[in-house]
């Protein structure tokens, strides 16, 4: 079971784990980087440029063995390099094949990286590079190996992975490293703990050398993001998902019979609906943002249920709006996310439209935090209207092992309208089943709707 790392920055999320005889372990981090797919690319593959070579040399802190053997023609190199561990312990040398390949269909690369003893053990296993190329290189790395006297003294030592770099937007993208390191001997836990440690760090350096403003980063990302395909072309399975979700406004509207309500009532309307309907309101920031819930009745020892409505006239266009709303690991949604609550990521990407978002929310002691793990997709109904729905599912996020948590269940349903240029309004339906006896103060503070839809007219509010 892997464990969190914790970083210098909240947009990056590591995660390391020890094999059983203390040799080794595995580390694995995510990260948004503000650079093209490309430039990360280039940063991450061109291990003898200058920087890279310093950055080594200044934490080694001594004179260390680090030879880069580059193999033309064939999308991949030789790197050997020298672990320096505190004494007695004896330091560890890699030598490490890398390769590259780039996928044509989405722009996104992938740096693969063995032992580079596997480099002649089965060359014809890759459809690429000739084998005497390899051999060459191979028997440059060995000579290497042995005529160095440091070297030579050395533990040899194995390491193997992957970079996964994927782009969001021009100059955008997602970056993901999982890798294991194998030390040889009983290694201390401190020690392995150092190693993976700096393993996955370079993803935070990487996220360090580009960083840039959060808000810029966002915009890119948002005016990327793709139109999404009309309800009917999705998968059954998608369409089982909207079905369940969608069963919120169709009871809604089931009240009066008018779908028309929902879809251009105004702020007063919807006023009339909460009180008739029995539900309660809820104070907000904005007069542009109505809210409402209801608790739905429950004898002793049941599960809490809560159900949600919010309504919120937003100042820009709904697909910007359902662009902010899909985006669940944007900077600025990470950024406004409430003090305490611990993680908040994507956990799989199924399509464009269609990924596993995973967070949790803190609880007031004693009550344990909720996790929720939940599927979301968006689409665009026939009528030109945008829809989002979010439905749990049984996906195991991997959070770490030391956080005590509570499964949440929910479901949301959410309807995005154009009304003019640039102003669309939000309807905002929400069912939430916080697991177990929780306080109806608690429900309150978990449910997204009060949450997402204020934080949605804030970033991008305009004056009146």
């Amino acid at each position: 079971m892997f464990t969190h790392v914790y970083g210098p920055l909240v947009y990056t999320y590591a995660w390391q784990k020890f094999d059983s005889d203390n040799d080794g372990g595995w580390g694995k981090a995510t990260a948004t980087v503000d650079c093209s797919a490309e430039m990360a690319f280039a940063y991450l593959f061109c291990l003898d440029a200058w920087q890279r070579v310093k950055q080594h040399i200044d934490v080694a802190r001594s004179e260390i063995i680090r030879k880069v053997i580059n193999i033309p023609k064939t999308h991949s190199l030789i790197y050997v390099n020298q672990l320096i561990l505190p004494s007695p312990l004896s330091d560890r040398i890699f030598a490490t094949w890398f390769c590259w390949e780039r996928n044509d269909t989405d722009g996104s690369f992938m740096i693969a990286w063995a032992p580079y003893d596997h480099m002649i053990e089965s060359p014809d296993s890759s459809p690429s590079p000739p084998s005497s190329l390899l051999t060459a290189a191979h028997s440059s790395a060995s000579a290497f190996l042995s005529s160095n006297r440091r070297a030579a003294k050395a533990v040899r030592a194995t390491t193997k992975g992957f970079w996964r770099i994927k782009p969001l937007a021009s100059s955008v993208c997602s970056v993901m490293v999982v890798g294991k390191g194998t030390l040889a001997g009983n290694i201390p836990i401190a020690v392995l703990n150092s190693r993976l440690k700096s393993q996955v760090s370079t993803v935070e350096d990487l996220q360090t050398k580009f960083e840039r403003a959060n808000k810029t980063v966002d915009a890119e990302i948002r005016a990327a993001f793709p139109r999404p395909p009309l309800l009917e072309r999705l998968s059954q399975d998608q369409k089982d998902v909207f079905k369940d979700c969608r069963a919120l406004e169709e009871d809604d509207a089931g009240r009066d019979g008018k779908l028309e309500t929902i879809r251009g009532g105004t702020l007063t309307t919807f006023r009339k609906w909460g009180e008739a309907a029995g539900f309660r309101p809820l104070g907000t920031a904005s007069n542009d943002v109505k809210m409402w819930i209801k608790h739905a009745p429950s004898k002793q020892g049941e599960r809490h249920v809560a159900l949600g409505k919010a309504v919120a006239t937003i100042d820009c266009s709904a697909m910007l709006a359902m662009a902010w709303w899909f985006t669940f690991d944007s900077k600025s949604r990470v950024k406004i996310n409430r003090p305490g609550d611990r993680g908040r990521f994507i956990h799989k990407h199924n399509t464009q439209n269609d990924n596993v978002f995973a967070t949790i929310k803190k609880m007031p002691f004693p009550l344990y935090s909720r996790e929720f793990v939940a599927r979301q997709i968006c689409a665009l109904d026939v009528n030109g209207d945008l829809l989002c729905v979010q439905k749990s599912c049984p996906d195991v996020a991997d959070f770490g092992t030391k956080i005590k948590t509570v499964r949440a269940v929910s479901r949301q349903f959410a309807r995005i309208v154009q009304l003019a240029a640039n102003e669309s309004k939000i309807t905002l339906y929400q069912y939430l089943d916080a697991g177990g006896t929780v306080p109806t103060t608690g429900e309150t503070s978990l449910a997204p709707p009060s949450s997402s839809s204020s934080a949605l007219t804030r970033p991008i509010a305009r004056s009146h």
